[in-house]
């Protein structure tokens, strides 16, 4: 997930955030990435708008991974990037959803969605600062240069495909303005 803004209003979203969840999570193990994102959205809304008075929203996807390679997942946040292995190729998923703290509700527009991993598969998250820099003529990094560094990089260990596309954006980029996330 990714907060609007930056800052201490920030940080303390996200802390919201990642505690309701683990404690959503923890009370419930078998809850459904939708019901913990609809429910997150709904105290959030709350927080950020009334006791913090500010607009803010944050974009998240939530995903629940099963050791036969199941991955359901519900939220909306940057698609989802996957690598696989039996093609070489990436696979780009949008995930379908609402941001989180916008509107008092995201029920309805929020549903489960699920995606298969295969063997040496491997899926790549990132925020918006992986995607958004630009260069000296104010051209984005963007989606396409993120999945061409993943399908060169995608055989070699992960740590080092981290380090490739951290170089590729700084290399990309004539100023770093945003923080980036890579899982």
């Amino acid at each position: 997930g990714d907060v609007t803004g930056h800052g201490l209003a920030a940080g303390i979203v996200m802390v919201m955030i990642q505690s309701m969840v683990a404690g959503m999570v923890r009370s419930d193990p078998n809850s459904t990435p939708s019901h913990v994102v609809t429910a997150v959205n709904e105290a959030i809304y709350d927080n950020v708008r009334h006791r913090l008075k500010r607009d803010d929203h944050v974009t998240l996807t939530l995903l629940r991974y099963d050791a036969n390679g199941s991955v359901r997942f519900a939220g909306a946040h940057e698609d989802l990037v996957i690598w696989r292995a039996r093609t070489g190729r990436c696979e780009v998923i949008a995930p379908t959803g609402f941001w989180v703290g916008a509107i008092p509700s995201i029920r309805r527009m929020t549903q489960d969605a699920e995606l298969v991993l295969e063997p040496d598969d491997l899926l790549v998250l990132y925020t918006d600062g992986a995607t958004e820099p630009r260069n000296a003529q104010h051209e984005q990094f963007g989606l396409e240069r993120l999945i061409a560094t993943i399908e060169a990089g995608a055989r070699r260990p992960v740590v080092t495909l981290r380090d490739q596309i951290l170089e590729e954006v700084k290399r990309w980029s004539s100023s770093l303005d945003d923080d980036i996330t890579l899982v």
